[in-house]
């Protein structure tokens, strides 16, 4: 009997070391296919490639950060512009303005968004304190690329049926006594200027109430002033034999 209690006391040790060597063998398998799984990349979301900077057969080993092995855009018909905005004009740039911009792969097209973001990080270039701008901007045909360079142009103001004229109108001052135009410059508030008209013998000013002002024309307002009438602009370079332009137009 002391016999066969020793035999099955030993069975039983023996069964509980088989069962967990193959409790570790179990664990081993799992973790082999753990790494089997770590051979396989995927990428964490759907979308284009738009790089790939490895080769297949590569060895791609990680230190403190983890290599980059492509570059995925998620949905290339949501697409956005970063801009950097002069630190003069930043403060007239809001989220939600529409933006309207060209691509040199499109000339002759003008694609249109929204700024999204302004961001407050700025940026010294020459001397010059920039800031990042972020515009949103639809791309249902897919006709913009990443990576393009974009003109943009954001609009601050919008007023309808205004009178303009070109910036020059602004800054063009006649051949008349520093006298006479020192009392005329006496006369001006900040919002005001000068254009000048043709008379009888000689150019006579017109002041006007300055508004928008667009990179190559600007808005007026004054009592003096219709639609067609002629103002005088500078003579350009090189062209001083010409005589001078007039023009004002309505938009």
């Amino acid at each position: 009997m002391d016999a066969g209690k020793f035999a099955y006391d030993t069975a039983l040790v023996e069964h509980k070391v088989k069962k967990a060597a193959a409790a570790q063998a179990k664990a081993a398998r799992d973790r082999e296919k753990v790494n089997l799984a770590y051979t396989s990349i995927y990428a964490p979301i759907n979308g284009v490639v738009i790089s790939r900077d490895v080769d297949v057969g590569q060895t791609v080993a990680a230190s403190l950060q983890a290599p980059t092995l492509f570059t995925i855009a998620q949905d290339l018909t949501q697409m956005q512009i970063e801009t950097e905005v002069d630190e003069a004009f930043i403060g007239n740039i809001k989220t939600g303005q529409p933006v309207r911009f060209t691509v040199f792969a499109y000339q002759n097209r003008k694609f249109t968004g929204l700024v999204a973001q302004v961001r407050l990080n700025p940026k010294v270039e020459a001397g010059v304190v920039k800031y990042n701008c972020i515009i949103h901007v639809e791309n249902d045909d897919l006709a913009l690329k990443p990576g393009m360079m974009a003109t943009v142009a954001i609009e601050t103001a919008r007023h309808e049926n205004i009178l303009k004229v070109p910036n020059a109108a602004l800054r063009f001052v006649p051949d008349l006594p520093p006298e006479r135009l020192k009392k005329l410059r006496s006369t001006m508030n900040p919002n005001e200027g000068f254009i000048w008209i043709p008379g009888e013998t000689e150019l006579q000013p017109v002041k006007v109430v300055v508004g928008i002002m667009g990179e190559k024309e600007t808005e007026i307002r004054g009592e003096n002033i219709q639609d067609g009438m002629p103002i005088a602009l500078p003579a350009k370079r090189g062209d001083s034999q010409r005589k001078r332009r007039f023009g004002l137009s309505l938009f």
